[in-house]
């Protein structure tokens, strides 16, 4: 919607433009008779035909661009395979531009309607701008188009630096050379059988040549989720409200499952020092946050905490792992022996000596000798898993991206065209300075200081209207504030050296006008 306001604009502005370079055969249509009626049809047939051709070319882009977005979208984009361009997309396309080339030429159509006669010609025979009103009206959509596209590159400037942040977040884990195998236990016994039958699976794998560690769980990092939330209270600390205790997610893990994901042990043992008899209950390894939380200044091992009436006893301390994608705080968490929580569900890590995908088809093969009906719900090396979760912010980072990126080259086209016409109707006008002793100096700077007026008032009106727009964008973004000064002052300068740019271009054109021969022109 804001690349499409942007894009009226400029098309406005340009045919204003077009409009008062026209002010003499304007005048002369209505001097022979032409009423305002037929001169709008006229002006308005003109940008009609504009939007339509220009709406063409988009339709043959987006066949291309859509198939690019759909690859992006990863799984933001429900049934993404079915998104393509049909009939309904076609003629929404085409009425959006037959009705945007309507409204943005109604302006500039009636405008230039009722032309005043006399002044219209003598404006045109001095080589003028079109007077206050019109260089008015071409300074607000100027300003607007650079307010509309401070809010939109501000916005791809915080997504970028969100998702380059989210990116260099320490998982706490190793993903490189480990395999993520994802199924649920064809499995009606008793739990003992379980028990028995998860290990089956694990003594297989951990039988294959290549595999260094492997280690199982009911869950698994960027899944479905990390551990069963249970509320629990520490001895000899304030009790908390009722309801209103803090949760553990108890995560039941085997014997080398911290050491597959290369989850680092702080303090103490692993989860493998617990004997593997059931009998045995009430040891865990927890997270370092949790440790740091509730046992400040001092070793954790040894402590105990309770699980409803339950006590556990923490038997090492384990580093933090970020587990979702926004999980900036990881949560407190606590690893007990799966022997004492066995589940159906069952996420093995696997890990490896070489490349994980060439351990795929083994580690298949060796599940389906122990469970030879076995189902498998996915198998895929880690890393690509860490780069599915990002895939959402990936694409909402590209897509915002390249509409910022849009939106800047819209606004250079609209003041570089403003500009060159400006400056086009005063060559007579700059030719005289030239020709009194005016330095070429001072000439680039008149150009400068008219060009870069409507720029830096939008520059300073889209800055307020991106404080409050960004703030939708709170959900979406890691680790950045919506208010990040040092975005809004890096979009400030590149808008603003755009503009520059734009408005230097023609400015210097005009300091190289011969005076005899912008003279002798008029």
């Amino acid at each position: 919607g804001l690349v499409l306001l942007i894009a009226c604009a400029n098309v406005a502005n340009l045919l204003l433009v077009r409009a008062t370079g026209r002010s003499r055969e304007l005048s002369l249509r209505a001097a022979l008779g032409a009423g305002r009626s037929r001169i709008v049809r006229l002006m308005l047939v003109e940008s009609v035909l504009l939007a339509v051709v220009g709406g063409l070319f988009g339709i043959a882009a987006a066949w291309w661009g859509v198939k690019a977005l759909v690859a992006l979208s990863g799984e933001y984009l429900p049934r993404a395979v079915d998104v393509r361009v049909d009939g309904a997309v076609l003629t929404f396309a085409v009425v959006v531009s037959v009705i945007t080339g309507l409204l943005f030429g109604l302006w500039p159509a009636l405008r230039a309607s009722s032309p005043n006669l006399t002044e219209g010609l003598k404006d045109n025979a001095r080589g003028t701008t079109g007077g206050g009103a019109a260089s008015r009206a071409r300074a607000l959509l100027v300003g607007g188009e650079v307010a509309l596209a401070m809010v939109l590159v501000i916005g791809a400037g915080l997504m970028l630096q969100s998702f380059d942040r989210l990116t260099r977040v320490d998982p706490g884990f190793e993903p490189d050379q480990a395999l993520l195998v994802r199924f649920q236990l064809e499995f009606n016994g008793s739990t003992d059988e379980l028990v028995q039958s998860r290990q089956r699976v694990l003594d297989r794998v951990r039988g294959l040549p290549g595999v260094l560690a492997a280690g199982s769980s009911s869950f698994a990092p960027f899944t479905d989720g990390w551990g069963e939330p249970r509320p629990f209270t520490v001895p000899g600390q304030p009790a908390p409200v009722q309801g209103e205790e803090p949760r553990v997610l108890v995560q039941p893990a085997s014997p080398g499952f911290l050491a597959a994901l290369k989850i680092p042990i702080i303090d103490g043992g692993d989860i493998d020092a617990v004997p593997s008899d059931t009998s045995v209950r009430g040891l865990a390894v927890i997270n370092q946050r949790m440790a740091e939380r509730f046992w400040p200044g001092r070793s954790a091992v040894g402590e105990t905490f309770l699980i409803g009436e339950t006590p556990v006893r923490v038997l090492g301390v384990a580093g933090d792992v970020h587990t979702a994608l926004y999980d900036s705080i990881p949560g407190y968490t606590a690893y007990v022996p799966d022997a004492h929580m066995p589940r159906v569900h069952m996420s093995l890590i696997v890990r490896t000596a070489g490349d994980p995908e060439l351990m795929i088809p083994p580690v298949r093969a060796a599940l389906r000798e122990v469970f030879p009906n076995q189902a498998i719900r996915e198998i895929l090396p880690m890393n690509a898993k860490l780069t599915q979760a990002i895939s959402t912010p990936r694409f909402f980072t590209v897509l915002v991206t390249l509409f910022g990126l849009l939106a800047l080259l819209l606004a250079a086209v609209g003041l570089y065209g403003v500009v060159s016409y400006v400056v086009s109707q005063r060559e007579r006008e700059i030719g005289v300075r030239i020709a009194l002793g005016a330095q070429r100096g001072q000439v680039v700077g008149l150009m400068l200081r008219g060009g870069m007026q409507p720029v830096l008032i939008g520059l300073a009106v889209g800055a307020v209207v991106a404080l409050a727009a960004t703030r939708l964008m709170t959900a979406l973004l890691y680790g950045t504030s919506t208010t990040d000064p040092a975005t809004y002052v890096v979009v400030a300068l590149l808008l603003g050296s755009v503009g520059l740019l734009a408005s230097y271009i023609p400015s210097r054109r005009a300091a190289g006008v011969d005076p005899a021969t912008a003279l002798r022109g008029e």
